[in-house]
């Protein structure tokens, strides 16, 4: 979890009264925030010879059970485990967030064991010892599902013996770790220990645990935490001599973790059109950010554990979304994991609700429709080069974004429309025209402040109906072009 400060927003605060006293109509239609030409048009070009396999962990997810419905059992609750049977994650990052920090892995808990100044995060974890995550739950449904697992370990409180034996511990239960985190966001002292609340006293205990790990299991791939924050570009913090200090020394980890949100304006009554740019392009300050803490560490892969894309439950979060997953999935030199925070709240991909009887119900969100949507395209597929001659938005950010796979040995190709205008689109494969029949499915708003909800598991796609043999993607829409024949 982001280590987020308090603060009043009196933008918001203003905005809100101005519509309390005087009754402006918050649903107002957002004017698109680009200028565009009178007419756009664009053309996708496959080059089925030049390819590579998907990296499904590019969907994987953070995931947390709301107390509210699941108690304190986590993924012991037996609905938790109906859940994510109906699920069925690529990928799950065990613990998620600020808490792998205090997670006590013998006692299956949330614990300090030092006086360190944990902030907002002591209450959370002193009051309630009682809390459990479910690691017997979990491991259940990894020997029925095998999904991946991105581990967190905790570097604030183990010793050297706990660690090796937590992993010792987890193999022997069935799980073949193969990545593991030292440790979450410990540039934030409140979520560090006394025996890491410094870069310098960090990296030192990193070190020796990244070396007895490496002792008991030479392949096991490590990643430490580094910041984004340095002093510009959204954020008042500098944390650049954090990021030196930890990686003097590379030779003690293999991967980079990033936690980068590109949130704008959430939960403030109206989205600026600044905001919306910024949404509409996030691949743009994406890159920016994790090339700055690349620079650290040039050659080593991105883990981007933590993530997400919003300006609120509005069409053009999910438009960003996909145009950042997009970025990610032409950049899997670059990013070994995506996990998406988190499924069940912040950006989340499912509303729950119970029923007096105690029944469970799920309708899945804008996100999760969009993360349904790309799963059902991408996930154990196979990348086709893609290139796209179409109107930019900004540098390194076009108005439409698209990438063909072959799956389940059809090709499809994916693409979206992030502008307020229908956009014929014309297909080459291999340097010809695509004159053929096809199948066009579509996910569209009406506009960028839209939000809709949608059925729980399903791929909430609509055919598109055609009289002549151009496909058009319609404004604000994810597509799905299918049943080509090549």
């Amino acid at each position: 979890m982001s280590y987020y400060f308090k603060r009043i927003n009196l933008k918001s605060w203003f905005l809100t009264c101005l519509i309390s006293l005087f009754g402006i109509n918050s649903s107002f239609t957002q004017s698109y925030p680009f200028e565009l030409p009178d007419s756009i048009i664009a053309s996708i070009s496959v080059n089925t010879k030049i390819h590579e396999p998907f990296n499904n962990k590019l969907l994987s997810v953070n995931i947390d059970w709301p107390a509210k419905y699941y108690k304190k059992e986590g993924y012991n609750h037996p609905q938790a485990q109906a859940f994510i049977k109906e699920f069925n994650p690529v990928s799950i990052r065990w613990p998620q967030g600020v808490w792998a920090n205090f997670y006590d892995w013998e006692v299956d808990g949330r614990r300090r064991y030092d006086d360190n100044n944990n902030r907002e995060f002591i209450e959370a974890i002193e009051k309630h010892p009682e809390l459990e995550y479910g690691f017997d739950g979990f491991k259940k449904l990894h020997d029925e599902l095998n999904f991946d697992v991105l581990w967190t370990f905790n570097l604030n409180y183990d010793s050297i013996d706990k660690t090796i034996n937590r992993l010792r511990d987890r193999e022997a239960k069935g799980f073949n770790i193969s990545h593991i985190e030292l440790g979450n966001e410990q540039f934030w002292k409140s979520q560090t220990g006394s025996r890491t609340n410094t870069a310098e006293k960090y990296t030192e205990v990193a070190q020796s645990i990244s070396q007895a790990l490496k002792a008991e299991k030479s392949t096991l791939k490590l990643g430490i935490p580094l910041s984004w924050r340095r002093g510009a570009d959204g954020s008042s913090f500098n944390h650049d001599d954090y990021n030196k200090t930890l990686t003097a020394d590379t030779s003690y980890f293999d991967a980079i973790i990033v936690h980068r949100y590109v949130h704008l304006d959430r939960g403030e009554p109206i989205v600026s059109d600044a905001s919306y740019q910024e949404i509409l392009t996030s691949r743009v300050q994406l890159q920016k950010d994790v090339n700055y803490c690349r620079s650290f560490a040039p050659n080593k892969p991105v883990w981007l554990s933590e993530w997400g894309v919003s300006c609120g439950k509005y069409a053009a979060s999910y438009l960003g979304m996909a145009d950042a997953y997009l970025y990610l999935f032409e950049n899997q030199d670059v990013y070994e994991y995506a996990n998406w925070f988190q499924i069940n709240g912040t950006n989340i991909f499912f509303n729950t609700k119970q029923s007096a009887t105690g029944e469970f119900n799920y309708t899945t969100t804008g996100f999760g429709a969009v993360y349904e949507i790309l799963r059902d395209v991408f996930q154990n597929s196979t990348l086709l080069e893609t290139k796209i001659s179409t109107h930019q938005l900004v540098p390194d950010s076009d108005a439409l974004i698209s990438r063909a796979v072959v799956k389940d040995e059809k090709i499809i190709v994916f693409a979206v429309n992030k502008t307020s205008q229908s956009v014929p689109l014309k297909l080459k494969f291999n340097n010809k025209i695509y004159k053929k029949s096809f199948k066009h499915e579509s996910l569209k708003f009406k506009n960028l402040e839209e939000d809709r909800t949608f059925e729980f598991n399903t791929i909430p796609l609509i055919e598109e109906k055609y009289k002549g043999k151009t496909i058009i993607l319609p404004p604000y829409s994810i597509n799905k072009i299918s049943n080509l024949k090549i």
